[in-house]
């Protein structure tokens, strides 16, 4: 997988009029893009672009005032398709959330450690 600034390239490519990298960062060209959807972003990089949704506390804690403009996190991914997505394992690990365009990599990551 190729990455830039830590987000796949297909990523950034797909989303190139949200998001620009320059020096190693990458930001939000809109400032539409709501401040939830930016962080969340921003989080799942931090994991690789993945996580399991136990990891939310911890984003609770770094953005306490976006707990209620995320809400649940299924809701949240949810309403945003074209963004993140969520892959459910069975034998009762839950899931885990990624940034959209890494579902081949997710699919690795379940086949290894589920």
């Amino acid at each position: 997988l190729q990455s830039v600034c830590g987000l796949p390239a297909q990523f950034l490519g797909r989303y190139a009029k949200l998001f620009e990298c320059t020096a190693g960062a990458v930001r939000c060209r809109d400032q539409a893009v709501p401040r939830e959807v930016e962080a969340f972003s921003d989080f799942l990089r931090s994991f690789g672009g993945m996580m399991h949704p136990s990891k939310m506390g911890e984003f609770y804690k770094l953005h306490p005032d976006l707990r209620s403009r995320c809400g649940r996190l299924s809701d949240f991914v949810e309403a945003h398709p074209d963004l993140f997505g969520f892959m459910h394992v069975s034998g009762g690990g839950g899931g885990l959330v990624f940034l959209a365009g890494m579902e081949r990599e997710v699919q690795v990551v379940v086949a290894w450690c589920f």
